[in-house]
């Protein structure tokens, strides 16, 4: 039985969360600030073209908790020229990544988990270790050929 997760609903409301935090992302990065990027092409090129099916992970420092939806601002969304992230948004396909998130912080009331879960984060409970329901999601959305990205240094 598919899950909501599954529906075409589900879909278009978490492409949705996901450009409109993308568009606020472009916006902080190019237009509020100045932003180096190492190995951008790299990335992409990780991200886009790897061979369908194969899981993805990747890894990176971050400072706040801002890090990981200001990466939407170099995200795949924005290969295009003229930046037009809503052609994007009714596609049932996505290259967007899943990141683990803490469920302190981003997990405590139905509107919060219902915002980081169709922004495609997936609660963990730090302090618990790998062996968790969390890093069970995160492990199976790898082997099914799928993004995740990890940020090891939390607050």
């Amino acid at each position: 039985m598919p899950s909501k997760k599954d529906s075409r609903l589900w879909i278009l409301a978490s492409n949705i969360i996901k450009c409109i935090v993308q568009c606020i992302s472009k916006i902080w990065l190019e237009t509020l600030n100045t932003t180096k990027v190492v190995n951008k092409e790299t990335f992409l090129i990780l991200t886009k073209s790897r061979e369908p099916g194969r899981g993805l992970v990747t890894v990176s420092n971050h400072h706040s908790y801002l890090d990981d939806p200001l990466l939407w601002g170099i995200s795949p969304f924005t290969w295009k020229k003229g930046f037009r992230p809503w052609s994007n948004l009714l596609s049932l396909g996505s290259p967007c990544r899943w990141v683990p998130a803490a469920k302190e912080i981003c997990f405590y009331s139905r509107a919060t988990t219902l915002f980081f879960t169709l922004g495609q984060c997936i609660p963990v409970v730090r302090g618990d270790g790998v062996y968790q329901e969390g890093m069970d999601q995160i492990l199976d959305k790898v082997n099914t050929g799928q993004w995740v990205h990890m940020f090891p240094e939390g607050m």
